[in-house]
């Protein structure tokens, strides 16, 4: 009978490390952050990027910590929600209910996030938001880095890319590097937001909605980061390990 309990207790903490079990012991746990753009013409996409934040929420583990930053016209965002999921201990029963406990929680604080209330702004200040993930990272300090913007990718903060010249990128990039909005983030990014056709039928042209695209995978490489898929939802996502 021992046997048999023995082997069960096995199975279960197997299977909790399969579903998201926490990072080997010792090691700290990722710092995943989520940056949502809140303003009102991202009020449509409010659905897709709940869904996009449950792909990211799914896959973290135990002891990983996560942020979500809103994004609007705001130069100094702040964090909206954030947890730490509970670190794995002796008692997987306990561990798999503490687990589900924090997922549904923050999944909770984000769909309420989302189904709020937006102040009527002119742009997104998409620069804001990276200069606060950096200094979250900076805070945060060990822990492999992943960064999701749930987001169109048009600034309008900092910087209007509707009508800035963003190429050569070189100089700009200086420029904000001087100004704080180009901190060293060292993450893993993936982002969602619209697709070149999509951004056309917002009557961003294809030249136009290029140069951004182009714009933002010189801004993270400065930053010391890695761009992965850029599309309307995310792709082949996994969090830094």
């Amino acid at each position: 009978m021992k046997s048999k309990w023995i082997v069960a207790l096995l199975l279960m903490v197997a299977l909790l490390g399969g579903c998201g079990g926490g990072s080997a012991k010792g090691e700290p746990g990722a710092v995943i952050i989520v940056l949502i753009d809140m303003t009102t013409s991202a009020r449509a996409d409010a659905n897709r990027y709940m869904q996009n934040f449950t792909t990211v929420l799914n896959a973290a583990r135990a002891g990983d910590r996560i942020f979500v930053v809103p994004v609007t016209a705001s130069f100094v965002p702040q964090i909206a929600a954030s947890a730490t999921l509970p670190a794995a201990s002796a008692n997987p029963v306990s561990d798999a209910k503490k687990l589900k406990e924090a997922r549904t929680k923050l999944q909770t604080d984000v769909a309420k996030l989302l189904q709020g209330e937006r102040a009527n702004v002119p742009g997104t200040a998409i620069l804001a938001g990276l200069q606060k993930a950096g200094a979250i990272y900076k805070a945060e300090g060990e822990g492999p880095r992943t960064l999701v913007i749930l987001s169109d990718m048009i600034e309008q903060g900092q910087l209007d890319f509707t009508t800035a010249a963003l190429s050569p990128a070189g100089p700009v990039l200086d420029s904000l590097e001087k100004e704080g909005y180009l901190p060293r983030l060292d993450a893993d990014v993936f982002v969602a937001g619209i697709t070149a056709g999509e951004a056309q039928a917002f009557q961003v042209p294809q030249e136009r909605f290029q140069a951004i695209t182009q714009f933002w995978v010189a801004y993270f490489e400065r930053a010391g980061a890695r761009l992965g898929p850029y599309d309307r939802d995310l792709l082949n996502f996994k969090v830094a390990r």
